[in-house]
């Protein structure tokens, strides 16, 4: 059965760069934030838009340990490159963010099920 949970502000991108995060220093962040295996609007102005995740940043995130610093400063650093807004990521990615999304990784990996993020625009 489908597990649905809201997580505000966090979505594919951040889920794709903590992800990275986890597994170097030092990555390509706009390779990182389109490592998708779906993409699907419903309405193509109006969303929602549904992604799935692959299963490598799945696993990775269902592994992390969210009380390493230095992957949650990474994680906010390379987020703020990418989107331009460090205030934003600083308010929004935070350990309580990365342990929502652990929680959700471990559950799809512990069920063998895909996981997905539907969002609008």
């Amino acid at each position: 059965m489908p597990l649905v949970v809201t997580i505000k502000s966090v979505g594919d991108t951040e889920f794709n760069i903590l992800a990275s995060c986890i597994a170097a220093e030092h990555f390509d962040v706009v390779k990182a934030v389109g490592e998708i295996d779906l993409v699907r609007a419903i309405t193509d102005d109006e969303g929602p838009w549904i992604t799935a995740f692959r299963r490598p940043a799945i696993q990775a995130v269902s592994g992390m340990q969210t009380s390493d610093r230095s992957v949650l400063n990474r994680w906010v650093e390379r987020t703020s490159d990418f989107n331009g807004n460090r205030e934003w990521c600083v308010r929004h990615l935070t350990a309580e963010a990365a342990d929502e999304l652990r929680t959700l990784s471990r559950r799809a990996v512990e069920e063998n099920s895909p996981l997905f993020v539907c969002f609008f625009g």
